[in-house]
Parts: C-alpha cells; structure tokens; sequence
C-alpha cells in the first residue's frame, strides 16, 4: 500500500493539487489585464484544466477505499451546492446572483471535489510551496508593472491592492511559520517574508497584516511553541523591521494607512451601515434570506456587486437560517478538527492549514463577498480532508520535519 501511494504522489507532483491550489490561491498574482486577456476567459481556461486533472484522477483510481474515502469528503461540496442553489432560486436578484453562482462552481466546487479525491494521496509540503509561489509571483509583478511610493498605493493591473496584498499576507505566513518549526536555521524564509511584509506595507492594506498576525498567534498557541528561540529572534526581527519603516516612511503616511482608527471616518462607518443592512435583510427574510445577491437588491435596490464586507452578516441576509445552521455546523467542524490535528503527530505542519484557515476567516471579516472570499471555503475543505486522513488512521503526509 505504501508503495501505491508512494507512486501516485509523485504522479500528482506539482502538476496536480499544488497547481489548483495556486491557481484558485494566486488567481491575482498574474496580471491577466496587463497581459491583455480577458477574465471570462481565464475563468473557462482554468476550469477545463482543473477538470481534466480531476477526470485523470478518477481514470486512474482502481481502489474502492479510496473512492469512499473521497465521497465521504464531498457532503461538504455538495451541501454548498444544494445552499447555493436555493438561494439562486430564491433571489430576485440578475447578473450579480449570476456572477455569485458562476464563481462559487469554477473557483469553488471544482477545487474542492479535486482536493477530496487528490488530498489522500498528496504531500502537503508541495501545496505549502505552492502558497508561497504565490506571494513570489505577486512579487515579480510588483516589480516589473508597478512603482513603490509613499502617496499612492502599490498596485499592478487592475488588481486592488487588497487582494494584492491577501496573497503575499498568505506567502509571509507560510515563511514564518516555516522558519518557527524547521530545524535548521533556513533564514530563507525569513528574507522571502520580510519582502512580504514591506510590500504589504506599501499596498496600505490593514486588514491581510492584521490577519496574518492573528494567523501566526493563532499558530504558536495551538502548537504550544511559546518561548522558543526562533520566536525570539521573530519578535526581534519584527521591531527591527518597525524601527526601519518608521525611519523611512513618512509618520503621517504610516498613520493614515495604519493606526488612524477613528470611528467616526466615512469608509468606517460605510461599513457599519452596511452591516447594519444585513442584518435588517436577515430579519426580512429569516427563513430563506434574500437569496443570491439579494443583499444589494434589498439594501440598495440595484443589482451589482455591493455587499456588508463581512461574510457572516452576508451569509444570514442571503441564505437566511439555512445559511446560520450551516454556521454553527462549521463552527463545530472547525473546533473537532483543530482538535484532531493537534493530537496527531504531524500537527506542527498540519496546523499550518488550520493557520490559513484562520488567515483568510479574519480577512472575511471585514473585506470582500462570497467571491471575494473563496479562499474561506477552500481552506475549510482541506480542514475537512486533514482530518479525516487523521481519523482514517492514515497519518503518513511524506514529510520530515527536517524538510519543512
């Protein structure tokens, strides 16, 4: 059996479940704009491609263990397709509900009916390079079509530095998680995060940093890695690298983008109101909610992409109670997950998916809709297959801690 599964990782390789991961993970990191190709296209391009991976990996399957073990995987991808496709019915909403639908099929579901048939038989240290090669692109971009300034901020294409900046957010979490628990010194990762970071920094996006911050405290709590050395020198690094940007960036450019947090600013308020209105559309309609896009028909009473900027006030006002029961039953999913792949030996690089998890969980928050945020779904989805690897009593992720 070892053999079997030896041979199907290095079949997959980086061609099979790294390459969706990149593409649905980095789906910003190439400038498609500039490039002068258009998005629907890129949408079609990458959904054949993904479903021929899948094809070819349900060609090859021979072992009927194999096959439960991904069907018991898909309740979680279905049960989303059975939501999302009351709530289309349900709207009133036009071309945003379309959008909304069209999104979660292409970026959604296919992904994650490849990772429950591709998971098993997966080395997950080839998915976490494939994270950090999206950060590397980014950063390439960066470089070749935008200039740093301290006026404006960093942007390539007509990618929005928000999203920009979720991407090389998730690159500097893996780094630095990587640099916590590899043996060796592998400064590597360190350098590769500090350009993260700065880069960060210059798009003037709070929230991915904010996140990204949670994600890595979030990590060293579940692994009990308090005090370590390694901590040390990040905790060093990191007011070295405060001290270097408050000598060179301009204090009232660090304050606008960063620690001004007046509660009375417009953006701030813009997005009270917003939520507000969700929760009104929720108590509206609190059986069925106002359907697919129908947060913006009911709050603005136009069909385009506005929404609350947080994914549970748009979860309730969309997909009403149905949408809260599916809440609370992530909520419960998440918490025996986290606490099976705490238990499991390989948790130190485990948890690293629950990291990412919480990374983009945090960014939902108060940033982009379901389209925006499909990262949510697809990182809970690898939550879902992690652990039942785990409960399968197969615990063999190919990977030494030496090698992380």
């Amino acid at each position: 059996m070892q053999r079997v599964e030896d041979k199907n990782k290095k079949k997959y390789g980086l061609l099979g479940l790294p390459l969706i991961l990149f593409l649905v993970f980095g789906r910003n990191a190439i400038p498609w704009s500039i490039l002068g190709v258009e998005s629907g296209i890129i949408l079609l391009i990458a959904a054949i491609n993904i479903a021929v991976i899948i094809a070819n990996i349900l060609k090859s399957m021979s072992k009927t263990r194999d096959v439960k073990f991904s069907v018991k995987n898909l309740l979680y991808t279905f049960t989303l397709l059975i939501l999302y496709t009351i709530a289309f019915i349900v709207s009133n909403a036009g071309s945003y509900s379309v959008y909304k639908l069209q999104t979660f099929l292409l970026w959604v579901f296919i992904p994650t009916v490849a990772i429950s048939f591709m998971w098993k038989n997966q080395n997950s240290n080839q998915c976490l390079f494939s994270f950090i090669l999206v950060g590397i692109f980014s950063s390439i971009n960066i470089l070749l079509y935008s200039s740093y300034s301290f006026s404006n901020r960093l942007v390539y294409g007509n990618v929005n530095p928000i999203w920009i900046a979720r991407m090389l957010g998730l690159s500097s979490l893996i780094c630095i998680i990587k640099f916590i628990i590899n043996n060796k010194s592998n400064k590597i990762y360190l350098l590769f995060a500090t350009v993260f970071i700065v880069e960060i920094i210059f798009t003037g996006s709070r929230g991915p940093l904010l996140s990204m911050i949670i994600a890595i405290l979030f990590y060293i709590l579940s692994s009990k890695q308090y005090f370590s050395k390694k901590i040390i020198k990040l905790v060093l690094m990191g007011l070295l690298l405060l001290i270097v940007i408050i000598s060179f960036v301009p204090l009232d450019i660090i304050n606008a983008r960063f620690t001004n947090l007046d509660l009375e600013n417009q953006s701030f308020q813009a997005r009270i109101s917003f939520m507000r209105l969700g929760i009104e559309a929720f108590a509206d309609k609190p059986l069925l909610g106002q359907g697919l896009g129908g947060y913006s028909m009911y709050a603005f009473h136009t069909d385009e992409r506005v929404y609350p900027h947080n994914l549970i006030v748009e979860t309730l006002s969309e997909f009403g109670l149905l949408g809260f029961i599916m809440l609370i039953i992530g909520a419960c999913t998440f918490v025996t997950s986290l606490k099976t792949i705490r238990k499991s030996n390989e948790n130190y690089i485990l948890l690293i998916f629950v990291s990412i998890f919480v990374y983009y969980f945090t960014n939902s928050m108060f940033s982009g809709d379901f389209t925006g945020n499909i990262e949510v779904f697809i990182s809970f989805a690898i939550l879902i297959n992690i652990k039942s690897k785990l409960s399968s009593g197969n615990t063999d992720y190919s990977i030494a801690r030496n090698e992380v």
